[in-house]
């Protein structure tokens, strides 16, 4: 099952006409090119975008035209403003997009660009409840084959990998409105920006695998959580 998405990612000038033609040219080619491919479920139309009165109109103007070229499928986009209020100790979204979208994605890297805010278990979620919710992104680095301390994230090693995911999944279980949730990602892939000698050297590290197909620690706890959802 697929989620397809057009490349409109963080930074995008949205008040520019020449960004709006190219969005709206993108996802009619994506979906006229792609629309009989019985394993897409999800048209996606931006990826980590911020709110403002330029983004929100083209985006909604986005949802709107999806719909019309292709009313058989959901029409989602992944967000990473999230933002955790400690009083509630609730992770809660405020953007006008989610609003119009029939699915919300959520790409959030607990554990590893930032701490956990308090214990997994205890981390509440009140996130477009009327809704399905899909945990997007989620995950973090490790160097396969290296081994060491599962408590330090600069320790870049598998069993600290391993438990980020562990923490994760204890976390996602408060979702109410939860229907699926995608590791990012499943292998190692070449990213130049990846500049940290020895562990990234121009490697995105947040794989399951490795390039080589070696499996590290991490994947075995995606096997089994999907094993046991999948029962």
């Amino acid at each position: 099952m697929l989620w397809e998405e057009i490349p409109l990612w963080q930074g995008i000038e949205f008040t520019n006409p020449v960004i709006l033609e190219k969005a709206n040219n993108m996802l009619q080619d994506m979906i006229c090119r792609d629309k009989n491919r019985a394993g897409i479920i999800i048209w996606s139309i931006a990826n980590e975008t911020q709110p403002s009165a330029g983004r929100d109109k083209v985006l909604i103007d986005l949802v709107t035209k999806t719909h019309e070229l292709d009313n058989t499928r959901l029409v989602s986009a992944a967000f990473n403003n999230c933002t955790f209020v400690k009083d509630s100790a609730c992770f809660i979204l405020n953007d006008n997009l989610a609003k119009v979208l029939d699915v919300v994605g959520i790409n959030k890297y607990l554990g590893w660009y930032n701490a956990f805010p308090i214990d997994p278990e205890k981390i509440k979620w009140n996130i477009e409840l009327n809704k399905p919710l899909i945990i997007s992104e989620f995950g973090g680095e490790s160097l396969s084959g290296h081994h060491g301390s599962a408590d330090e994230a600069q320790s870049w090693s598998e069993e600290y990998q391993e438990l980020l995911y562990k923490n994760n999944l204890i976390a996602f279980k408060n979702i109410p409105n939860l229907r699926g949730i995608t590791p990012w990602v499943l292998f190692d892939f070449r990213s130049p920006n990846r500049w940290l000698p020895g562990y990234q050297d121009g490697w995105n590290r947040k794989g399951l695998i490795l390039d080589k197909e070696l499996r590290k620690k991490a994947w075995y706890i995606m096997k089994k959580y999907y094993e046991e959802v999948g029962k």
